[in-house]
């Protein structure tokens, strides 16, 4: 993989190309939040604790979208994922979930065309990133403490 170049990172994200780029590099392009942990994984490493959005191997993942009315926001999920693997309390989890919801109001705001802030529709990206905050704060237990000794 490649270092970031932010242009063609954004045409690269946008057409569905960001694998070829390293999951912090890009993180670090959209000013994302991630732990300490992200950017020490190697680039074979990246796959193993990036699954996307929804739960690793979850059968209702199929039912989760990557996007919020048109906007790709899976990369929020990068953080997210390595934060719940490398966590080790409820106050980790929190915290990643906490980054989680800033991460896709970053990428939002970062993507969003103009047209899209005057008609309403970053209102209700936002409003749409708040159901994925509650949806890992009510129901993300069992993916954090997987494989876990509490």
């Amino acid at each position: 993989m490649k270092k970031i170049d932010p242009d063609e990172y954004r045409l690269a994200y946008t057409y569905g190309n960001a694998g070829t780029y390293r999951l912090v590099d890009a993180c670090n392009y959209y000013d994302l939040v991630y732990p300490p942990q992200l950017a020490e994984l190697t680039e074979e490493e990246e796959p193993y604790y990036w699954n996307g959005i929804g739960g690793k191997g979850c059968w209702y993942n199929k039912f989760i979208p990557d996007t919020v009315y048109g906007l790709d926001i899976s990369l929020a999920s990068g953080p997210h994922d390595v934060a719940y693997h490398f966590g080790a309390s409820e106050e980790d989890r929190k915290i990643a979930d906490d980054q989680f919801l800033e991460n896709i109001k970053t990428i939002i705001d970062k993507e969003s065309h103009w047209t899209a802030k005057w008609s309403g529709l970053v209102f209700l990206r936002k409003r749409r990133a708040y159901k994925y905050y509650l949806a890992v704060r009510l129901f993300g237990g069992n993916a954090f403490w997987e494989n876990k000794d509490r």
